[in-house]
């Protein structure tokens, strides 16, 4: 199984949000001394480096919200992998436990499937240190829901095909 700890990529975002935010600044203090210049330079001067200032601004402006989108995005598409191989992991434990009987019926017992949901909750707690705690919670409640319902859907077939 390939594991893979993208840490590259996290500093990559970062760096795209902090350089977003540097360009920012420089479009902010580009625009204050700007508006600050010519004192003694003739009107059309002053007035040209005004449009030049706010010009400045816009794009640092522009620059900063590409940037940050990027760092975004680059830590939204790290939050998908690591989520698909979590679950990946845990429709495995899941599948592999199902596929052993557990007892003399054969089947899952309730004990089996609350704490395949348990540790279901626990691994999403785990993995969601970016999100706020009650979205973190809700994702790992869903995510103990969804286990504990294929639990229970692979103890019924089991239960079904030894029956037939």
């Amino acid at each position: 199984m390939l594991e893979t700890r993208p840490g590259l990529l996290r500093k990559v975002a970062l760096v795209s949000k902090a350089l977003g935010i540097v360009l920012l600044i420089v479009g902010v203090i580009g625009l204050i001394a700007g508006l600050t210049a010519g004192g003694n330079m003739p009107a059309i001067v002053t007035s040209l480096v005004r449009i030049a200032a706010i010009l400045i601004l816009i794009t640092g402006v522009f620059f900063f919200v590409i940037l940050y989108a990027v760092g975004d995005m680059v830590l939204v598409l790290l939050g998908i992998e690591e989520n698909t191989r979590t679950m990946r992991e845990q429709l495995a434990r899941v599948a592999s436990s199902s596929s052993r009987p557990s007892g003399p019926s054969g089947g899952r017992s309730a004990g089996t499937s609350s704490r395949a949901a348990s540790e279901s909750a626990a691994s999403a707690r785990r993995n969601s240190s970016t999100e706020s705690g009650e979205e973190a919670e809700q994702r790992a409640t869903e995510q103990a829901r969804r286990a504990a319902e294929i639990a229970r859907r692979s103890g019924q077939e089991q239960e079904s095909s030894r029956e037939s």
